[in-house]
């Protein structure tokens, strides 16, 4: 009898281990999981910010570059090279922020070509050094790759306006339901301990009697 008893204590301790672990493992895999949302929705938004700052660049070389044609400073090419490094430095961290994403990476492939082309165009336009110079067959691609250009970062930045909304959805929907399940597996955990430490004294208060019954009888 007391061997059944001590057999009992032991499952009821052990299954309460159980529950409470997997509890716990469930809880932590809710909290990762919000955790991991909220990474992708920042992740996402420095995409666009990279992509933002890219262009910006870009738009630097151009403004420079159009000084230098009405003035002739030579200040404005030491401008147009310094934003044209930095374009160089914010594509490569484009490059790194894209590579989880397929799309993303062959959609930066073309903007890298397109952007380089336009780059050169630019370059051949400070190294001749009047606009009026340039042919008018040559205008028009100018003109077609700068539209070009800026059409492929709309493109890209539209991709993850839909991403970003999408990963928002999912950080809100997660936003509300950990906290709940949260709640409720404390509930839980504090409900398995109860009965366990109920189911555990019982048994042992049963145990003491008994053994008080038989040493009464020995006496």
């Amino acid at each position: 009898m007391g061997r059944n008893r001590l057999t009992r204590i032991k499952i009821t301790f052990l299954i309460a281990a159980v529950l409470l672990l997997s509890l716990s493992v469930f809880s932590y895999l809710r909290i990762n999981n919000l955790m991991k949302t909220s990474a992708w929705v920042n992740h996402t938004a420095n995409v666009k910010l990279d992509l933002e700052t890219y262009f910006s660049s870009i738009k630097d070389m151009e403004s420079s570059m159009r000084g230098f044609l009405l003035s002739k400073d030579s200040t404005y090419v030491k401008v147009f090279n310094s934003a044209c490094k930095e374009a160089d430095v914010k594509l490569i961290r484009l490059k790194r922020t894209t590579a989880d994403n397929y799309s993303q990476r062959e959609n930066l492939r073309v903007l890298e070509n397109i952007a380089s082309k336009r780059i050169e165009d630019m370059k051949t336009l400070l190294q001749i050094g009047d606009f009026q110079k340039i042919e008018k067959a040559n205008k028009v691609k100018y003109r077609a790759n700068r539209k070009e250009l800026r059409d492929q970062i709309d493109k890209m930045t539209n991709e993850e306006d839909l991403l970003l909304k999408i990963r928002k959805k999912s950080l809100i929907r997660e936003s509300a339901v950990t906290p709940f399940l949260a709640t409720f597996l404390t509930i839980c955990s504090i409900v398995v301990l109860i009965i366990s430490y109920n189911v555990i004294y019982r048994e042992l208060t049963i145990s003491n009697r008994l053994r008080e019954d038989l040493e009464d009888k020995n006496e």
